[in-house]
């Protein structure tokens, strides 16, 4: 994820304000990516199903799936 403006590229999906966001964000699916498994101290929250329906398909657009 990331913040700053939606630039309606197919690969980003706005996620507005969510609460356990900062500020108004995007996620990249072009910036997907593996991080080790003790740099994932908590859950902050939840996606949305609607959100995460239209993450999955950027992805799939990505991938030319």
């Amino acid at each position: 994820m990331k913040c700053g403006g939606d630039r309606r590229s197919p690969y980003e999906i706005a996620l507005g304000k969510l609460r356990f966001l900062n500020e108004a964000s995007v996620a990249n699916v072009q910036g997907i990516g593996s991080i080790p498994l003790p740099r994932l101290q908590r859950r902050l929250g939840s996606l949305p199903a609607e959100i995460l329906d239209r993450i999955k398909q950027a992805i799939r657009f990505s991938l030319t799936l």
